[in-house]
Parts: structure tokens; C-alpha cells; sequence
């Protein structure tokens, strides 16, 4: 993870707690959400130029639409060196879909759905359900653990 970036799309109750963990790290880049919060840490004006000013893209919003729209925005930024880290709530066929498209671009992809609430968020006792392959999960994990208490590789991006 070593010099490693993130950005953070979506800044609701749980994805503003790891993008304020992260920021704690040093390593945040950037953060947005869809309701504009210009004094958060670390703020960004658009998915893209968060997408740009980072290494690590996680996504951490309410649905499939929502994913879609963002990585329509981000997918111009992505390429080789950069992974996005989709940590929604989504269904297999639009993980599929999502892998696909981030993949296009050299990037890599990773499902990392969660249990655990916001209190479990604030004191990154959350676990996260890591679908992937071994190598980017792996690469993973050390982000992934500024905000978590466990990290289980569960298979392809599809099983998570």
C-alpha cells in the first residue's frame, strides 16, 4: 500500500466515517458525495477529479443506478495503477457489469460489501466481504484495514 492513495464517492453515514478514517491516515485524496459538503476533508468538486487525484477508488453509495452514474463519470480517470473498491449493496449481474467496465480500462475491480453500523464504522470494527482476485485483494488489504477489523476474501467479485 506503500504511498498509495484514496478517493471516497459517497459520504452518507458510513462512507463519510471511513473517508474521515482515512483522511486520519494521511491517505485520503479526495471525497464527494451527491449533496455538495464543501467542508469536508479533503472535499472534490466531481467523481473525476476525485477519480484523478487518487489511486483507490472506493464507491460507497445506495444502489446499482448510483454506481452506474458514478463510474460513467470516473471511467475516463481510470486505467492501470488504479483500482476501484465498490463497497455498495449490489446484485450479481451489475457486479458483473461494473467488473467489466472498470477492467476496459487496464484498472482493477474489487467487491468489498460490509456488516457492521455506523458505530461499528467509527471504530473500524466493520468486516468487509472481499470478491476478487487474490492478487488486487491482497494489494488491498492494508487500505481496507485503516477501516475495518476484518477482511475476508470470499471468492470472485461476483460471491462478495
Amino acid at each position: 500500500m506503500s504511498n498509495k492513495t484514496i478517493g471516497v464517492l459517497g459520504l452518507g453515514i458510513i462512507g463519510g466515517v471511513w473517508a474521515r478514517h482515512y483522511h486520519a491516515a494521511g491517505v485520503l485524496a479526495g471525497a464527494w458525495n451527491r449533496t455538495a459538503q464543501p467542508d469536508f476533508p479533503k472535499w472534490t468538486a466531481t467523481p473525476l477529479a476525485v477519480a484523478q487525484a487518487s489511486d483507490i477508488v472506493q464507491i460507497v453509495v445506495a444502489d446499482p443506478p448510483a454506481v452506474r452514474t458514478l463510474l460513467a463519470q470516473v471511467l475516463p480517470a481510470l486505467g492501470p495503477g488504479k483500482v476501484v473498491v465498490q463497497s455498495s449493496t449490489i446484485d450479481p449481474k451489475s457486479s458483473d457489469e461494473f467488473y467489466t467496465a472498470v477492467t476496459a480500462t487496464g484498472a482493477r475491480y474489487l467487491e468489498a460489501p460490509f456488516t457492521g453500523s455506523k458505530p461499528a464504522a467509527e471504530q473500524k470494527q466493520v468486516v468487509y466481504y472481499v470478491g476478487g482476485d487474490a492478487s488486487t485483494v491482497a494489494d488491498m488489504d492494508a487500505m481496507l484495514g485503516l477501516v475495518s477489523l476484518v477482511r475476508l476474501h470470499i471468492g470472485d467479485h461476483r460471491q462478495a
